[in-house]
């Protein structure tokens, strides 16, 4: 004879009784990923280890057990019948029984596996510009999204065109991020922009594909610039300024600079005296002369100058 598994009331499953006291076991479709099983839940998806967990969570159950074969794949809809282990408070006692339920399961590729396993989808462009300036950005963008493959991160393609190459993505918040980091280690200018591609079934938001241009500055880690008419040695940047250092006076500074400010050329100097002033060989004129910031010299196997006005500085 059957019997509640709450109360043991007489009754085929849970009796009208424990019902009315709380008992309730909310069916609704569950959607899940038919690759990696991450649930959708208030429109965020959650990474679970195997379809029973995904189903354990759907539910509220502390444990399910699959008790008939089902297909699974993207777009298909179906129906799960599971035994199902719940926890429920009665009467101010907690009270775990059994019960068979049927659950239908909307299976959807999730937002890591769509970018996967998709070949052609993408979320934008990042057009990278002025390329040959710097072979190490390029490296660095392709080993940035390598780095990150292992997170659904990937290049869809790669199109070279006469001003620099367009790389299409299939995260755009990759992108976005990518956009700073290059933009911290290299400096540069980053321009964004947004069109509005679909709209998402599942969630009803907007869907926008992005396009982001880096263009890097036309100098170096290393290159000596004109900042405020003084040779200013590159060292890094910050946001829209270089960090560096003053030839002059050695000093270290965060500085602005013009777009298209000069960037001076570079010598090998041949030094002809150390002590008690340093010479060396002016690169142009081949005449011995002391170097305007010799006091920052440090005795070394080879010594690097620029020429600024006429005077050389020693790039420290």
């Amino acid at each position: 004879m059957a019997r509640c598994p709450i109360c043991g009331e007489v009754s085929k499953g849970i009796c009208k009784n424990c019902y009315d006291d709380g008992i309730e076991i909310a069916i609704n479709t569950l959607t899940i990923c038919p690759h990696c099983f991450s649930l959708l839940d208030n429109n965020n998806w959650t990474k679970k280890e195997s379809i029973e967990e995904a189903l354990c969570k759907g539910t509220g159950s502390d444990q399910v057990k699959i008790k008939s074969p089902y297909k699974k794949g993207p777009g298909l809809n179906t129906n799960i019948n599971i035994e199902a282990q719940i926890s429920k408070k009665i009467k101010n006692k907690i009270s775990q029984f059994h019960s068979d339920m049927s659950i239908p399961v909307k299976f959807t590729e999730c937002s890591v596996c769509k970018k996967l396993l998709n070949k052609t989808y993408y979320e934008g462009i990042f057009q990278y510009r002025d390329c040959n300036k710097c072979p190490e950005i390029k490296d660095y963008i392709e080993q940035r999204a390598l780095d990150n493959n292992i997170k659904g991160i990937k290049i869809v393609k790669t199109t070279q065109i006469s001003t620099g190459i367009d790389y299409y993505f299939n995260s755009s918040s990759f992108m976005l991020a990518l956009s700073k980091e290059l933009k911290q280690k290299f400096g540069g200018i980053v321009k964004k922009s947004a069109k509005l591609f679909t709209r998402n079934r599942q969630t009803s938001k907007e869907v926008y594909r992005t396009n982001i241009l880096y263009k890097p500055p036309h100098f170096m880690v290393g290159d000596v610039i004109i900042v405020d008419d003084r040779p200013f040695q590159v060292k890094g940047f910050s946001q829209e300024k270089v960090k560096g250092v003053y030839l002059d006076t050695g000093k270290t500074a965060v500085a602005s600079y013009e777009e298209n400010c000069p960037v001076l050329t570079k010598f090998d100097l041949e030094i002809i005296q150390e002590r008690p002033e340093l010479y060396v060989i002016h690169p142009e004129t081949y005449q011995n002369e002391k170097p305007i910031n010799q006091k920052l010299f440090h005795k070394t196997d080879k010594v690097e100058g620029i020429l600024h006005k006429g005077q050389i500085y020693l790039i420290i």
